[in-house]
């Protein structure tokens, strides 16, 4: 009977979601079911050996910090309902021992009344008595399921979950006043990570869309640039974004198409390309705009974030970011690495890594980039060779475009775990770059 339960409980909870591809449920919700059951067994551990479970934590310090940065809502939901469950249990083990005690003693009293052939239907009932507590830690840990069913719906989530784990685990033999990892936090909200959580969710691409094959990288680079330079520099544009993401559920969207479509006008000839970049654009600002209350929305959040994707490129490394969750692969964009080490010509080393991914246990650096030639891909290399060494990532890829395929040359001449794609390949290429 307790096993059928448990066996219920556990195909219940990594029971497959309809709306999940083959390869996201595989690569990252049974990944992290590990993680949390993991979780579970350690304080399950902790109790066995009479230790105090006040001190376990699901995540370390700066993992968590950057998590309940992204997604505060579902580390609350997380953090609530692990730590619960493992109270439940910790109170039904304490339980345990005086039930099954008592239950022993009436089960003695009744066999002495009865006969001796009624002994064994005495026992049952009393069996099933004493492990009463057993029932109720799995009841606990079911309706721990059901407190955070949906997290499991969050890709993104997940994904940002699974990579900083493997990220920790690459880290622990360093001090901890050696080396810190976070996350910017200009403006005082996640500007890039939860805007870019919430867009991939939604699986919105530009570059990646079969639709959107054909369009030119540098172009598209030029145009959103142009068009993020003008709303960005202009006070009364920018007033017109804020306006109309403000008023967003009372005709706002259909304003800021206006505004977007006609900034396209000078730069973008082509009608289809024009809507969807326009498209893009407006789905970029709606995510940011579900960051605060519509009254707390400040116009320097909208500029800041307009300069900081498309006028510096950094769309880019949400294209790829998003592709990677797309395909199942865990993945965080620009998590920013500093490191003091006395062997340093300057410390403390900063770098940025614009998205960190990890598959089968392998962490995996991406750099981004659509401009420099060869001397500069070379200065670049050099940085993710040593950062690399340092945090024992496994991979380093480039993702280039195709107007800087001459620089390929370059990676034949440097270690094996350094390669480049084209961002034509980041569906065709990306999983066997970083599986092999």
């Amino acid at each position: 009977m307790h096993l059928v339960i448990i066996f219920i409980f556990l195909n219940y909870f990594i029971k497959p979601k309809m709306y999940m591809t083959i390869v996201y449920e595989s690569n990252l919700s049974k990944e992290f079911l590990r993680i949390i059951l993991d979780y579970i067994k350690e304080g399950l551990r902790l109790l066995l050996n009479n230790s105090h479970t006040g001190t376990l934590k699901l995540l370390p310090k700066w993992h968590r910090d950057i998590l309940k940065f992204i997604f505060p809502s579902e580390m609350k939901k997380i953090e609530d309902a692990t730590r619960r469950v493992v109270q439940e249990v910790d109170e039904e083990i304490f339980k345990y021992k005086e039930y099954m005690v008592n239950a022993l003693l009436k089960m003695l009293e009744e066999i002495q009344k009865r006969r001796e052939e009624e002994g064994s239907a005495v026992s049952q009932a009393y069996s099933e008595s004493a492990v009463q507590p057993f029932y109720r830690a799995l009841e606990a840990m079911m309706r721990m399921h059901v407190e955070i069913a949906d997290v499991f719906s969050s890709r993104s989530f997940m994904a940002a979950f699974l990579t900083l784990s493997l990220l920790d685990r690459k880290l622990q033999r360093l001090w901890e006043d050696k080396i810190s990892v976070k996350i910017n936090r200009e403006g005082g909200i996640p500007i890039i990570h939860s805007t870019w959580s919430r867009l991939a969710e939604k699986e919105i691409c530009l570059i990646c869309k079969p639709k959107c094959a054909e369009l030119d990288i540098e172009e598209t680079c030029k145009a959103l640039e142009r068009v993020g330079r003008n709303i960005s520099t202009k006070e009364d544009l920018l007033n017109k974004i804020h306006d109309g993401m403000v008023d967003y559920e009372r005709g706002g969207r259909s304003k800021l198409s206006k505004i977007t479509y006609n900034e396209l006008n000078p730069v973008e000839q082509n009608k289809g390309v024009k809507e969807l970049l326009c498209e893009y654009i407006i789905e970029h600002l709606c995510a940011l705009r579900e960051q605060k209350q519509p009254n707390e929305l400040l116009i320097e959040d909208i500029k800041t974030y307009i300069n900081k994707v498309f006028v510096n490129r950094s769309f880019l490394e949400y294209e790829v970011y998003s592709a990677l969750v797309r395909q199942g692969i865990a993945a965080i964009p620009q998590l920013h690495f500093s490191i003091r080490d006395a062997q340093l010509e300057t410390s403390p080393y900063e770098a940025e890594v614009d998205v960190v991914a990890t598959t089968n246990a392998k962490l995996c650096l991406l750099e981004v980039t659509t401009l420099g030639d060869e001397k500069n891909i070379e200065e670049k290399i050099k940085k993710y060779e040593w950062l690399k060494n340092f945090i024992e990532a496994d991979k380093v890829i480039f993702v280039i475009s195709q107007a800087m395929k001459s620089v390929k040359d370059v990676f034949s001449s440097h270690q094996p775990e350094f390669s480049c794609m084209e961002f034509n390949e980041l569906y065709s290429g990306i999983h066997k770059l970083l599986t092999n």
